[in-house]
């Protein structure tokens, strides 16, 4: 279950969310809708523990989301903008999520390099697809 209580989340001078409420029940399905800059994806990065609120409360089965590993460790947040820093390779990208995140499995990233074979992990980042 999601709860979110009176969040609100500024940055600077703009207001992205003024006192968001919002229940999800387990195992039910909802869809964010709104125009860009409604605070879609300030609200997902918070429910995914990216972002920390500025005011308000954002649980997960009854535990709060931010700097929370065991409720993270159970959701995978895929931006529309991924981040990567400019000159990082594959292999960079890769100890630097290692580092932010413990239960990183760093064998499971080298199996998978099975299933691509064609990705040269030392290759650019922004040049891969």
């Amino acid at each position: 279950m999601i709860q979110i209580n009176n969040l609100v989340k500024k940055f600077d001078d703009f207001t992205a969310l003024d006192g968001v409420n919002m229940n999800v029940e387990k195992g039910a399905v909802y869809g964010l809708v709104g125009p860009n800059g409604a605070g879609k994806s300030t609200l997902i990065r918070h429910i995914t523990g990216v972002l920390r609120q500025d005011a308000g409360e954002v649980f997960i089965d009854g535990e709060p989301v931010y700097e929370n590993a065991r409720i993270k460790g159970h959701m995978a947040y895929i931006p529309d903008d991924m981040f990567y820093f400019l000159q990082s390779d594959t292999i960079n990208m890769m100890h630097y999520y290692k580092g932010m995140y413990p239960n990183f499995d760093e064998k499971q990233f080298y199996r998978m390099q099975e299933f691509f074979p064609s990705i040269d992990v030392k290759r650019n980042i922004r040049k891969l697809s």
